[in-house]
C-alpha cells in the first residue's frame, strides 16, 4: 500500500478514535496536590435530632409502624370497577383485622408514590404498602376488560417511606368462577305488564392465598428496626442497650428500635462507658469499643463479600467472615481465605482465595476486606468497609448512601472515608464520578498502596491526576481531563486495575485508558473517598462504586456450574 494511502487511514482513523473519546486532556493544564493525610476521624455523638431528609431520624424511639397502603392508578388497567374495588377493599379489611395502622384506614389509589412523599412525612409515616396486580392484559388505556374467570394474582411490597429500601416482598392471589347456570326463567310483574328478566352471573371470587398476620409483622418491624453489630477490644466486655444487659461481646445482627439507643459496654475493674447510638431502620450499624487499658493487644477484622468464607490465622481455622478477633498478642500473622466447594462422588475440594500477612501493632484494630464481588460499595449495607478520615468536623451523612456532610465551616486538609485493607491481588475498582461537581467544590478517589497513592481529583470540569509517592509532601498533576459534553452520565466512569502477573497497574477515565506503571507492590491496599475542607463537597461522593477480583468470580462461576 502506498505511503499516502497508509498515512490518510491512520488519519482518519486518528479522527474517529477522537470522534469516539468520551474524555479530553487538557493540554498545558496542571495542578498540583498534597498527599493526602489519613488522620483517624474522632466519631461524635449524634445528637437525637431530626433530621430534614430523613424524617425517620427521631427524637425519641418508635415502637409501632404507621403505613400509608398505596396503588398506582395504571397498574388497575384491565379490571372493571367493581373488581377493582372489590380487591383493593378487601386487602385493606384484611390487614385492618391484623391490626396494621393504616393511615385514615383507606387505600390511596395515586399516579406516582413520590407524591406521597410529603404526607409520608408529615404524618411520620414509617413505610408503605404497595399492591400491584400481576399479568395485566394491557398497559394501554384502552385494554379491555379482564376474563372474570381467570385468577387475579398480586404482589404486595413493603418499601420505607423515605428511601427505595423494601423490607418484604409477599403475594396474595384470588380465582374467580361463575356460578352453575340454572334453566329456570325469571318474569317481574309491573305495572306495563310482564318482563322476562336474565339470570345475573357474578363471579364468585375465591382466596386462594394470602399473607398471614406474622408475614405482615416480619416486614413491618423491619421498618422501624435497624440491626446493631457490638465488639469490643476485650472479650469480657458485658452490653446494656437500654438499660437491658444484652450479653457479652461480640454481639452481632441484634434487632434494635429506629431512634437514639443508649449503649453501655462495661468490663470488671474499670467505669462503665456510655455511647447514644442513633439507629435507622432497616440498615445495619457495626460499633467497636477500645478500652484504655488494653495496651499489649491488638485486634483483627476480617470482611468478605459475600459473607461466608473460612478464616485461617496462622493455619488456625477462626470460623467463617465477617469474623472479629480480639485480644491478640502483637506481631505477623498469616491469613487465608478459602472456600469449600462440593465434587462429585462426596467430595469437597477447598478454594484458596486469597492469602497474606498482615502486621499487628499494640493497641490497634486493623481491618482486612476480600470483596470478590462488593456491587454497591456506597450502600450503608457495606458501610463497614469504611473508616471516616480527616481533621474533626466531618460529620458522614445519614441518607441511604455513604455521603459527605459539613455542618460547621472545616480547616484547609482532607475529610472522607478510608476502606479496610484489600489484598494486592487481580483487584478492580471502578465507579462513576457525579453528573456536576461545582467550581468550589472537589472530590477524589483514592487507590492507597504501600508505598505509593494513585489518585483522580474532580474539581469542576477537571479531573486530575497524580502518583504520589511515600514521604513525598506534594506533587504536579501527571495529567488533566475532562468529560465531553452530552455524554451519558454512566460514562464518567474511572477505573483502576492492579495485575501483579503482568506487574502493572492501569487506570481508566471514561473510556480511554489515562497511565500505565511498573507495579511491583504486594501486601495490602486501601480505597479513600475525599474531599477537602476549603472545597468540601457535599452530597454522595461517587456512584455505581464496585469493587472485585475478576479471577475469583469466573472461578467460582466455574466451580458452582460443574
Amino acid at each position: 500500500m502506498p505511503l499516502f494511502r497508509i498515512a490518510t487511514s491512520l488519519f482518519a482513523l486518528g479522527v474517529l478514535l477522537s470522534q469516539c473519546a468520551t474524555i479530553q486532556k487538557l493540554e498545558e493544564v496542571s495542578h498540583t496536590r498534597s498527599n493526602p493525610k489519613y488522620e483517624k476521624f474522632q466519631e461524635e455523638i449524634p445528637a437525637p435530632e431530626q433530621d430534614p431528609n430523613d424524617h425517620k431520624i427521631r427524637k425519641k424511639n418508635k415502637t409501632v409502624p404507621d403505613v400509608v397502603l398505596v396503588a398506582i392508578q395504571k397498574d388497575w388497567v384491565g379490571y372493571s370497577q367493581s373488581d377493582r374495588l372489590f380487591y383493593q377493599n378487601e386487602i385493606l379489611r384484611r390487614l385492618l383485622s391484623f391490626g396494621i395502622r393504616i393511615h385514615n384506614k383507606e387505600l390511596l389509589l395515586v399516579e406516582d408514590v413520590l407524591t406521597l412523599r410529603p404526607l409520608m412525612k408529615k404524618k411520620d409515616i414509617d413505610a408503605y404498602i404497595l399492591i400491584q396486580p400481576v399479568g395485566k392484559d394491557s398497559d394501554s388505556g384502552d385494554a379491555k376488560l379482564r376474563d372474570s374467570k381467570s385468577p387475579s394474582k398480586f404482589n404486595i411490597t413493603i418499601h420505607d417511606s423515605v428511601n427505595n429500601l423494601v423490607y418484604e416482598n409477599l403475594t396474595a392471589e384470588w380465582k374467580s368462577q361463575l356460578p352453575e347456570e340454572s334453566n329456570s326463567l325469571i318474569f317481574w310483574n309491573h305495572d306495563k305488564g310482564i318482563q322476562l328478566v336474565p339470570p345475573i352471573q357474578n363471579s364468585i371470587k375465591e382466596l386462594v392465598y394470602f399473607p398471614e398476620a406474622q408475614d405482615w409483622k416480619k416486614g413491618l418491624d423491619k421498618s422501624i428496626h435497624g440491626s446493631l453489630n457490638l465488639y469490643a477490644s476485650s472479650a469480657d466486655t458485658t452490653v446494656k442497650i437500654n438499660g437491658v444487659i444484652v450479653g457479652e461481646v461480640p454481639i452481632q445482627n441484634y434487632s434494635v428500635v429506629n431512634g437514639p439507643n443508649k449503649v453501655e459496654f462495661s468490663k470488671p475493674g474499670l467505669e462503665p462507658k456510655i455511647r447514644y447510638l442513633q439507629i435507622r431502620a432497616g440498615i445495619d450499624k457495626s460499633v467497636i469499643h477500645e478500652w484504655d487499658d488494653d495496651r499489649t493487644t491488638s485486634s483483627l477484622v476480617v470482611q468478605s463479600f459475600p459473607q461466608g468464607l473460612d478464616v485461617w490465622i496462622d493455619s488456625e481455622r477462626k470460623g467463617k467472615t465477617h469474623q472479629y478477633m480480639s485480644e491478640i498478642i502483637p506481631g505477623d500473622y498469616r491469613i487465608r481465605l478459602s472456600k469449600s466447594f462440593p465434587q462429585d462422588r462426596g467430595v469437597v475440594q477447598e478454594f484458596l482465595f486469597a492469602e497474606g500477612v498482615v502486621k499487628l501493632r499494640p493497641q490497634t484494630l486493623e481491618s482486612v476486606a476480600l470483596p470478590y464481588w462488593v456491587e454497591e460499595a456506597l450502600h450503608p449495607n457495606q458501610v463497614e468497609l469504611w473508616r471516616p478520615v480527616g481533621k474533626r468536623g466531618f460529620v458522614p451523612g445519614v441518607n441511604p448512601k455513604l455521603s459527605f456532610g459539613k455542618k460547621t465551616k472545616l480547616l484547609p486538609g482532607d475529610y472522607g472515608y478510608l476502606s479496610s485493607y484489600f489484598y494486592l491481588d487481580e483487584l478492580v475498582v471502578q465507579g462513576t464520578f457525579p453528573d456536576a461537581i461545582p467550581v468550589n467544590q472537589s472530590i477524589a478517589i483514592a487507590f492507597k498502596s504501600p508505598n505509593r497513592t494513585f489518585l483522580l481529583e474532580a474539581k469542576g470540569e477537571e479531573i486530575s491526576f497524580y502518583e504520589l509517592k511515600s514521604g513525598m509532601k506534594q506533587a504536579r498533576s501527571l495529567g488533566v481531563w475532562k468529560f465531553k459534553e452530552k455524554i451519558k452520565p454512566e460514562e464518567r466512569i474511572f477505573r483502576f486495575e492492579t495485575h501483579p502477573k503482568k506487574k502493572e497497574i492501569r487506570f481508566r477515565l471514561g473510556n480511554r485508558e489515562i497511565y500505565k506503571t511498573e507495579f511491583l507492590e504486594s501486601g495490602f491496599a486501601q480505597i479513600g473517598l475525599i474531599t477537602r475542607g476549603e472545597s468540601f463537597f457535599q452530597g454522595m461522593p461517587l456512584r455505581d462504586l464496585k469493587i472485585f477480583y475478576p479471577d475469583m468470580i469466573e472461578l467460582e462461576k466455574k466451580k458452582e456450574n460443574k
